[in-house]
């Protein structure tokens, strides 16, 4: 099967290559949410690292990260195995379909809205 990829520019192989991908557009188009993203990583920085460390001790198992069942209990309580119940799930319509069959998009802020039928 052919691919139609581009050249990397030569400017970008290092980068290319460390990331698997490259910058097709340094343009930047004033989206509100990326400033606002700064805004809540600057000011909330250490109550998010504070979370991911406290993730990091308790959730962590030999083979990835487990639920807990009471974040109030010493250690999370028990650990259990959710089954990944969001990568493994059977298909659903509102999940990103194969070819022009999608019946939803999302939005920005990844709420599903149901696509008019041609």
């Amino acid at each position: 099967m052919a691919t139609n990829r581009k050249k990397v520019p030569s400017d970008q192989k290092k980068f290319y290559e460390k990331t698997g991908f490259y910058i097709n557009s340094g343009a930047y188009v004033q989206r509100p949410e990326v400033i606002e993203s700064f805004y809540y990583a600057h000011r909330y920085r250490d109550s998010v690292w504070n979370a991911l460390v406290a993730i990091n001790a308790t959730c962590r198992t030999d083979s990835g990260f487990a639920a807990v069942s009471n974040v109030n209990q010493a250690n999370g309580g028990s650990k259990y195995d959710n089954k990944g119940e969001l990568h493994f799930r059977q298909d659903a319509a509102w999940q990103v379909q194969e070819g022009n069959k999608n019946t939803f998009v999302f939005n920005t802020e990844a709420h599903p809205i149901s696509v008019v039928p041609d």
